[in-house]
């Protein structure tokens, strides 16, 4: 089996920051949608390897490439960044997770993605 891109431990302080999934309609609700996990392996995966959003393999379980792109477009978007996700955890409880994860965050995402995501 292979090495999964994401490991426990960088996966339990992440899924601290992102916001919670809105809920789904009760009359026609549609697909189910991708979990946080599996948009932001797609997601890391894309950005390893170098491959663009739609040649994402399907097979990894991370919905398509278009699906990851978009939660990368509402992770980023300036509501999330300031912390007013509609979750349950207070806007200032949430700033001080991100402050103190920040560090190891950024130095883990510079392992997965190491050298390949350079440009030559």
């Amino acid at each position: 089996m292979a090495k999964p891109i994401l490991d426990e431990e960088l996966w339990s302080i992440i899924e601290l920051l992102l916001p919670s999934p809105k809920p789904r309609r009760f009359g026609y609700p549609g697909r189910k949608p991708v979990g946080n996990r599996q948009a932001l392996t797609g997601i890391l995966f894309v950005l390893k390897t170098g491959i663009s959003w739609n040649q994402l393999p399907r097979e990894m379980g991370c919905g398509s490439g278009m699906t990851c792109l978009r939660r990368l477009h509402q992770w980023s978007s300036p509501v999330a960044a300031s912390g007013n996700m509609g979750t349950t955890a207070s806007t200032s409880a949430f700033r001080i997770t991100a402050r103190g994860q920040a560090g190891l965050v950024a130095s883990h995402f510079g392992q997965l993605l190491g050298a390949s995501n350079t440009r030559r």
